[in-house]
């Protein structure tokens, strides 16, 4: 994947409304205008960030659930010594 998209991602999540939340439909238009994309890039642009935005939050979540259910592991065992 081009760097310029992994950067330009990274510049984005940080316009996430809360933790979880995907990035803004908006923010990543006024990024590619910003930016110098032609007004036929945009949607291209669009969905490649929301391809690596989904990405991104499904492995947020499986993550979460992981350390979760490792936390739940933990006190269990703490519970039974």
């Amino acid at each position: 994947m081009d760097f310029w998209y992994v950067s330009a991602y990274w510049d984005l999540a940080t316009c996430r409304a809360y933790e979880f939340g995907a990035i803004p439909w908006t923010a990543i238009v006024q990024y590619g205008y910003h930016v110098g994309l032609e007004r036929d890039m945009i949607d291209p642009f669009v969905a490649i960030i929301r391809h690596m935005d989904h990405a991104y939050l499904q492995w947020s979540a499986e993550e979460q659930e992981r350390k979760r259910k490792q936390r739940e592991s933990e006190a269990k065992s703490k519970r039974t010594k």
